[in-house]
């Protein structure tokens, strides 16, 4: 995995600024090798690094541009899936709250400061219930 050293911000919040090291990357499209930087764009990361509170990781995400073909594209990393915003971590962890008999989608959306529509979301994609078989008479 890339070296990753997290910023603090200055605020005294548990917010931290994350930039990957910069490297050299073969574009997708055409295959070329290109280390030539478009812009960043940032990207929200949520995170439950510490057990009592939320923490918010600030990505700053590179694209590159290929001067072969004209075309970018963004930076290779590990730690999310394109577009997305919850870490794989605290996904694993809202799917552990979800397993006591007991919780409830709403009690883990607010414990996770998540909307209940996300956490039905996360919980629908991760996990495959096979349906009951229906009777052989029905009425």
């Amino acid at each position: 995995m890339e070296s990753l050293t997290p910023v603090p911000f200055n605020d005294g919040s548990d917010n931290f600024l994350l930039v990957l090291k910069r490297k050299d990357h073969i574009f997708p499209y055409c295959g070329s090798v290109t280390n030539k930087i478009k812009d960043y764009k940032s990207q929200k990361i949520r995170n439950k690094i510490f057990s009592d509170s939320n923490t918010t990781v600030i990505y700053r995400c590179r694209r590159y541009y290929c001067p072969r073909c004209g075309r970018s594209f963004v930076e290779k990393q590990a730690f999310t899936g394109s577009r997305k915003e919850l870490s794989p971590s605290i996904v694993d962890q809202i799917l552990k709250a979800l397993k006591p008999y007991n919780s409830t989608f709403s009690s883990v959306a607010r414990q996770f400061d998540l909307s209940v529509t996300s956490v039905i979301d996360i919980f629908d994609k991760h996990v495959q219930m096979p349906p009951n078989p229906l009777p052989s008479v029905m009425g």
